[in-house]
């Protein structure tokens, strides 16, 4: 019984994480490809790109591989020998959250640079921003892929905790320590901005939680009687 919940929950782990993952692939990708089409400078440099991933994929998805499982792992129908990692509901999420968040991201970019009148840098910081801390906000939603957040204990994983908490120091390094200031080329944001990164991340969770209600009304309890 110990070794069925083990294994139940080792792959519940590995498909959180490559959703996860997944949603977030193309975001950097998008929004360049969107610059060179309009024609615009780039909303992003190299280095931000990889200091924004050692972020939002590194810490957060080394940690929900170590989700403890949830309370109704035993009580669920056994996988069949064919199951996919990414079954429907993860695949829409990937898609609901990736191209959403893209668009999101776009749209961030082209109102700051277009109707904002901050710099360049500061416009980028902001995309940076954005980038680097939405996935921090909303992993706590991928903890479950079915069940409702507000229905799961958000703050049993310690990893987890660590890893939100040590990707917002290092966020907040990146943006207001002169010496990496001058290495990613950024700038301080001003509090209502702060805000403004934290909103759309949260905007990220709405997504998230409402593909996983579309799919609790849509289906069948997958649980046993």
């Amino acid at each position: 019984t110990a070794a069925i919940r083990h294994g139940r929950v080792a792959f519940d782990n590995i498909r959180k994480v490559a959703v996860f993952l997944l949603s977030n692939s193309f975001t950097e990708l998008i929004i360049i490809m969107a610059s060179l089409v309009l024609r615009i400078p780039l909303p992003i440099t190299a280095v931000q790109i990889l200091w924004a991933n050692l972020v939002e994929d590194g810490l957060p998805n080394f940690a929900l591989a170590f989700e403890s499982g949830e309370k109704n792992v035993m009580r669920r129908k056994p996988l069949r020998r064919r199951e996919p990692i990414i079954d429907r509901e993860g695949m829409t999420l990937i898609f609901v959250v990736g191209i959403l968040r893209d668009i999101m991201m776009v749209g961030v970019f082209l109102a700051f640079y277009f109707f904002s009148g901050m710099p360049l840098e500061y416009v980028r910081t902001v995309v940076f921003a954005v980038l680097a801390t939405d996935s921090l906000v909303y992993v706590f939603s991928m903890k479950s892929l079915r069940d409702s957040i507000f229905k799961i204990t958000l703050f049993d994983n310690r990893y987890l905790l660590l890893a939100v908490v040590a990707g917002f120091v290092i966020m907040a390094a990146a943006i207001y320590t002169p010496p990496l200031q001058l290495l990613l080329g950024t700038l301080p944001l001003s509090g209502k901005h702060v805000v403004l990164v934290l909103g759309l991340g949260l905007m990220n969770i709405v997504f998230v939680e409402i593909t996983k209600w579309w799919f609790r009304k849509k289906e069948p309890s997958i649980l046993l009687v």
